[in-house]
């Protein structure tokens, strides 16, 4: 299992940062985003983040972490998440200042986007023997369908912040699931290693958004240390509005 604890201090954001569909990206934002990514994962700082998510004692994916508090997983998944985005953000614009994470919308493009189908970089991850990792991003032939439009309605449908988080949760695996078995995807310990999985977190991401804007007063039943979005800087609250993070869905 691959651990590493980062520390991060994100920057103060000075304009609202808008992330497009995939599909809608002009050629120079398609490149602005692959350079960043390779930025990063030039200067090991992107294996990092991939390690991050390595670590199941952040709490943030269900049934991941036997020894987490009883859905205290479930509750942290989409904050814990919304802030690896946003940190991926701050990171790749001290490089390309214009830097932003594009959403795949996989439930109206049911296929990874073409400008991004050959970027398959080879990232190194840290490990705690001291040794790195190396972890080629692969992608298998599809397997299975993507979520539709009509389950997504059903997960928008939802009135409570619990029943919505599950169903979304549920929708995500799938599409990591989607990828195949031999794919970088479907392996939840080194999957931020593909972009695709920043662009598909995204898209999770504008789901909540688009929920929070028609389900008043329902955010994660947090308390205590539970709250804290380890090891970012953000706590819960911080993560309820993408506009006081600094960023907006086009």
């Amino acid at each position: 299992m691959v651990r590493y604890i980062m520390t991060v201090v994100s920057p103060p954001i000075a304009n609202m940062q808008g992330r497009k569909n995939a599909k809608n990206l002009s050629t120079a934002e398609q490149t602005n985003f692959i350079n960043g990514i390779t930025k990063l994962i030039n200067n090991f700082t992107y294996g990092e983040l991939v390690a991050v998510h390595g670590d199941m004692s952040h709490n943030m994916h269900a049934g991941m972490n036997p020894n987490a508090p009883a859905g205290v997983e479930q509750q942290r998944f989409l904050p814990w998440h919304r802030a690896y985005l946003l940190t991926l953000e701050h990171m790749a614009q001290k490089y390309e200042p214009t830097f932003f994470i594009p959403y795949w919308d996989w439930a109206n493009d049911q296929q990874v986007p073409l400008w991004i189908q050959t970027f398959l970089p080879n990232v190194s991850l840290p490990t705690e023997m001291g040794n790195p990792m190396s972890v080629p991003v692969a992608r298998s032939p599809p397997k299975g369908l993507l979520p539709t439009p009509v389950k997504v309605q059903n997960v928008l449908s939802q009135n409570n912040y619990t029943n919505f988080a599950v169903a979304l949760e549920g929708l995500h695996d799938s599409v990591h699931s989607w990828f195949g078995n031999n794919s970088t995807m479907a392996d939840i310990m080194v999957a931020p290693a593909d972009p695709m999985f920043f662009m598909h977190h995204a898209n999770v991401d504008r789901i909540w958004s688009q929920w929070q804007t028609n389900v008043s007063n329902q955010n994660p039943n947090l308390t205590g240390d539970d709250q804290v979005l380890d090891p970012f800087p953000y706590k819960e609250v911080d993560t309820r509005s993408i506009q006081t993070m600094g960023y907006t869905y086009l």
